[in-house]
């Protein structure tokens, strides 16, 4: 007889294998349609600064990175989070509709995890880029970002608040392969300030495009706002 634990395994690595299969169906019927782009939340780093694993803290009725990716879900029609292999119950707890692509590569850096969700998304005619532990981010924003993209996605759309700027990015597809040679841990930030790519900026009243949350004294501070 299984033990219970071994049984739970079982069944959460099923529905691993569930999403995956979900993400190939998606990749081959998205690509029908000329605006649907793909929401990808990089969601594959080891928290070291946070102290424990932040996409499982609380966050209202869910966890903080369920609660990024609801956000998402609520504007875009295909969303992927990218996690470590075998991270099947951080996968259970996000909403149903998200595709999940493990980086099999996180240990190298955020820029592995980046080029695991652009080949997810490799037919989209562009991508948003957003990170797991910015859940502050206005929905209003992100209907922005994908009204923008879907008019004009010749450029890539960046976000700026208070003369900074922010996250998400949006990137069409002629710029799927300068992020496919991305390596290291700063993600695309090289490459943006690089000057290499042409960009639009949209000013936006969203504080939340410039918070992330890095250690437990960032989310207690939002909480007490």
């Amino acid at each position: 007889m299984q033990s219970p634990s071994l049984l739970k395994s079982q069944q959460l690595g099923t529905l691993f294998e569930q999403r995956s299969i979900l993400l190939k169906t998606r990749s081959r019927t998205v690509s029908d349609d000329a605006k649907a782009g793909s929401a990808i939340v990089l969601a594959a780093g080891f928290s070291r600064r946070f102290g424990r694993d932040k996409r499982l803290e609380p966050l209202g009725q869910d966890t903080l990175l369920t609660h990024t990716c609801r956000l998402y879900t609520a504007i875009f029609d295909r969303v992927v989070a990218v996690l470590r292999p075998g991270e099947f119950e951080i996968a259970s707890l996000l909403p149903e509709s998200v595709e999940v692509v493990p980086s099999t590569r996180a240990i190298e850096g955020i820029s592995r995890s980046l080029v695991a969700g652009v080949r997810a998304a490799i037919d989209s005619p562009w991508i948003v880029v957003a990170l797991g532990d910015m859940p502050y981010v206005k929905k209003s924003t992100l209907g922005l970002l994908r009204s923008t993209l879907e008019t004009c996605n010749e450029h890539v759309v960046r976000l700026k608040h208070s003369d900074r700027v922010g996250n998400p990015v949006g990137f069409p597809s002629k710029y799927f392969d300068s992020l496919l040679g991305l390596t290291g841990d700063n993600g695309a930030k090289a490459l943006l300030e690089s000057g290499s790519l042409k960009s639009q900026v949209l000013v936006v009243d969203d504080p939340g495009i410039l918070v992330d949350l890095d250690h437990p004294d960032d989310l207690q501070a939002q909480t007490d706002c």
